[in-house]
């Protein structure tokens, strides 16, 4: 699998293709007919490749998971959530519209681009992030 197989996709579709990746190795792993005597080697190299792979897309899902933003409960009715400040609240390829102290909002554009702290001494209350809203488009 390439980086370009994951380009363009939200942070949901990327955790949805890793579990349908870990699926196939798993049913791949079932399936698997006992190895004959000839094929017993290779058959054992596909196994072990499909394990590996199998615990990657694990541990790559536990990490989108533990990323994951807010979920939608936590959002207002107009799908904005609040924020106090911190650390980015969601993964930094997720695409979000954030609204400032001013009232002004902006976006979408890549989380990472933007300043979660509040706690830079030499940024007007006006140009901090209050809340934000995560983007249906990806980026």
């Amino acid at each position: 699998m390439t980086p370009e197989d994951w380009t363009g996709l939200t942070d949901a579709q990327r955790v949805e293709k890793r579990l349908r990746l870990l699926e196939e190795a798993v049913i791949f792993l079932l399936n698997a007919s006992p190895a004959t005597t000839n094929g017993m080697v290779e058959d054992r190299k596909r196994r072990a490749r499909a394990i590996l792979d199998a615990r990657d897309l694990c541990s790559a899902t536990r990490a989108s998971l533990e990323a994951a933003p807010v979920l939608d409960a936590e959002a207002g009715e107009d799908g904005w959530i609040p924020w106090e400040g911190g650390n980015c609240p969601v993964s930094p390829e997720t695409s979000v519209f954030v609204r400032f102290g001013d009232g002004d909002e902006d976006g979408p554009e890549m989380a990472q681009e933007w300043n979660w702290s509040r706690d830079t001494w030499d940024v007007d209350p006006d140009c901090q992030i209050i809340a934000y809203r995560l983007s249906k488009e990806p980026r």
